[in-house]
């Protein structure tokens, strides 16, 4: 069973881009046609093991396999509108703690800077962090 979950892990690994729902679903749906199928081969007399790896060779690559189902998935993986808001707030958020920084690289900056950036930071980190704006479509917008 080692070979079996090694290859599941594999293969839910490059689900990742699948909504968490439906790539537990493709896994759940995988498991018990690959626990069948070894069934079917050790009541035609094979040994556990051979059934494995005999069922793990007829089936693709677990990287293949996955984007195969990542190729059949009919909503868009992303939301095509950016929140161009939620990035300004986060730069806000990081030019403000940018700003309280330099206070350490300059000693001639005044304390009004650091006053500044600190408001920036804390603000930019409460419009950031509040519930409303904290879903998973902004935090795939980072990257």
């Amino acid at each position: 069973m080692n070979k079996i979950d090694n290859y599941f892990q594999d293969f839910e690994h490059y689900l990742t881009p699948l909504p968490k729902t439906e790539k537990q679903n493709i896994v759940n749906e995988l498991k018990d046609h690959f626990l069948s199928m070894i069934n079917d081969e050790m009541q035609q007399g094979l040994a556990e093991n051979v059934a494995i790896e005999k069922v793990i060779d007829e089936f693709p690559p677990p990287k293949e396999h996955a984007k195969q189902y990542i190729s059949m998935h009919t909503e868009p993986l992303y939301d095509v509108q950016v929140d161009f808001g939620f990035r300004y707030m986060l730069a806000l958020a990081i030019m403000g703690l940018a700003e309280m920084a330099l206070l350490f690289v300059k000693d001639e900056l005044h304390f009004i800077l650091a006053a500044i950036g600190f408001i920036m930071f804390i603000a930019g980190n409460n419009l950031v962090f509040r519930k409303s704006h904290w879903n998973r479509d902004n935090i795939k917008q980072l990257y």
